[in-house]
């Protein structure tokens, strides 16, 4: 749970995906109450959150057709058509195979669910075998896709899009692609900075644009996943909602921009209040999860005392395997440069995956 969520009144559910679910719990814990807004900061409770608004009767976007566009990535790409280069996708029938399935995307493609989040499910296909360990429990048509392989490191631009275009926006990169990272890789995530990547900022403000004026975005905070390829930028997805892990938080740090007050103002139709964009931030702030692999030796005091540029860490005694990305816990990591920040965060995701007993 989020530090800043502690001492408010936590209601659980089997799944936020169930606008019945929640808005029973809801009602039941507050028969009348007097409720402001309704927002979600998790990829699973989009198309609830809507539903809440349009049945509580509260500000914001209410279109659940549009919600689904974001939720689902086979609609979204079809959507977009050929305005944006986006990675090619397929609906998986119960029916399809590995061989005809890779007719289409190439040898080597993704399986992911669906309406899924955070990589999670996501698994790279080479085989008709893998295909068959990629789909547990399938039981629908369309409850998979498979997506085709995009080369090239991959990028994040989280933000703010207000009356069709950008109002404000940042970029991050990860260390590993973060599929790998719900497997044996580590997730590591770090500012960009526009003083070191001013051609990557102009291309990905108009990739940003293109995607969601595509869309017909509502106001709000998006968060937008893509690839550097040989022919220039390609889009993986793209959400309206705050990004996850603690990217809002190096955000804040890195620039003064909390884009979970900026999603709640959007929320209210309010238009939110940003600081400028700074092109040369410093300090500069990213963030690695670490993981306590089977005979782990080393100690959260071993971390504080050998990597100086660790400023917050987090780090459970033993395994947990609970956590998103099979963390274990997590350290934001500082340096007065984007590549000083790089290669603080190398050398810490180098020391945290070699110990192993």
């Amino acid at each position: 749970m989020k530090p800043e969520l502690e001492g408010l009144d936590i209601i659980l559910v089997r799944s936020i995906e169930s606008p019945e679910e929640v808005l029973g719990a809801v009602l039941r814990r507050h028969p009348v109450g007097d409720f402001a807004a309704a927002v979600t900061g998790h990829e699973q409770g989009v198309f609830t959150t809507l539903v809440a608004r349009l049945a509580l009767n509260l500000p914001g976007d209410k279109d659940l057709g549009r919600s689904l566009v974001f939720r689902d990535k086979h609609l979204q790409k079809m959507h977009l058509g050929d305005s944006v280069a986006h990675a090619e996708s397929v609906p998986i029938e119960l029916t399809d195979t590995y061989h005809c399935l890779s007719r289409q995307l190439g040898q080597r493609f993704f399986v992911k669910p669906s309406s899924g989040f955070g990589s999670d499910g996501v698994k790279l296909v080479e085989s008709a075998s893998d295909f068959e360990a990629a789909l547990p429990g399938i039981a629908s048509s369309f409850q998979y896709l498979a997506e085709s392989r995009v080369v090239g490191p991959e990028f994040h631009v989280d933000g703010v899009w207000w009356d069709d275009s950008v109002l404000w926006l940042s970029l991050a990169r990860y260390l590993d692609s973060p599929y790998k990272c719900n497997d044996d890789g580590i997730m590591a995530d770090h500012i960009v900075t526009e003083v070191m990547n001013s051609a990557l900022f102009t291309h990905a403000e108009e990739l940003v644009g293109n995607a969601l004026s595509a869309l017909q975005a509502p106001n709000g905070v998006f968060h937008l996943e893509a690839f550097i390829s040989e022919c220039g930028l390609v889009l993986g997805e793209i959400a309206i909602r705050p990004p996850g892990g603690h990217v809002p938080e190096i955000i804040n740090l890195t620039y003064g921009v909390d884009l979970f007050e900026a999603h709640v103002q959007a929320a209210l139709e309010q238009r939110p209040s940003i600081n400028a964009r700074v092109v040369d931030p410093s300090p500069v702030f990213g963030f690695v999860y670490l993981r306590r692999f089977p005979g782990s030796q080393l100690s959260i005091d071993f971390y504080r005392q050998n990597f100086q540029n660790i400023c917050q860490i987090e780090l459970a005694d033993s395994p947990t395997g609970g956590g998103a990305y099979n963390r274990d816990g997590f350290a934001i990591v500082q340096a007065a440069s984007e590549s000083h920040l790089q290669a603080a965060m190398l050398e810490l995701v180098e020391v945290n995956g070699a110990d192993r007993g």
